[in-house]
């Protein structure tokens, strides 16, 4: 379940990118479909380790681990309609991402609940608010521990599109939502600590 949002979520962002699958529009098949807008996972945003409160922050400290492993998912272009009631080529591209996490726990988890928290971003439209969304993951922790792998429902993802931003140019970024202290962490455990 993702906290607060439909099964399928549905953002209109002013742009966005992944070579994903395939798309599909209402012309002819003979016509060769772009390809997918470009995804890329920040590399210093790709994990988190959440500490239990207090100070302490060796292994024994960590309430869970958690690491973006992919965003599969496809795309589909949408044709745009203008005055003449004609289509023209292209008005949109639709993208369906799954983001995939591994949750592994650690010694000092006391909630049942581990909360994931991440972005979608369209680097085109920066620095304005709907260049970046929000999501939050709230994810049952095992009673044995053991590490979990966790993909999350369809997040559809429209992309206006104009004769100067075609969808192959169009570049998204995901990661998690980071505390400053967190992201310094990252830069200086790149692979994490529970997975060392």
């Amino acid at each position: 379940m993702i906290s607060a949002l439909s099964p399928a979520v549905r953002l209109l962002i002013v742009g966005a990118g992944l070579a994903l699958l395939t798309g599909c529009s209402t012309f002819s098949s003979k016509d060769p479909v772009p390809d997918c807008p470009a995804v890329s996972i920040v590399d210093d945003a790709d994990r988190i380790i959440v500490y239990r409160p207090g100070a302490g922050r060796d292994l024994t400290d960590i309430a869970y681990e958690a690491h973006f492993v992919s965003y599969g998912g496809s795309c589909r272009y949408n044709d745009k309609i203008k005055e003449d009631k004609k289509p023209v080529r292209y008005g949109s591209v639709t993208l369906i991402l799954q983001p995939a996490f591994l949750l592994v726990p650690g010694p000092a988890t006391v909630d049942p609940n581990a909360s994931l928290r991440y972005f979608v971003e369209v680097s085109d439209f920066f620095p304005k608010p709907e260049a970046r969304k929000e999501f939050t993951r709230t994810v049952a922790l095992p009673a044995n521990r053991a590490a979990l792998d966790v993909t999350d429902s369809d997040l559809e993802i429209t992309v206006p599109l104009t004769e100067k931003r075609l969808g192959p140019d169009v570049r998204v970024y995901v990661g998690f939502v980071l505390t400053p202290e967190q992201l310094q962490e990252n830069r200086r455990q790149p692979a994490g600590r529970l997975r060392n």
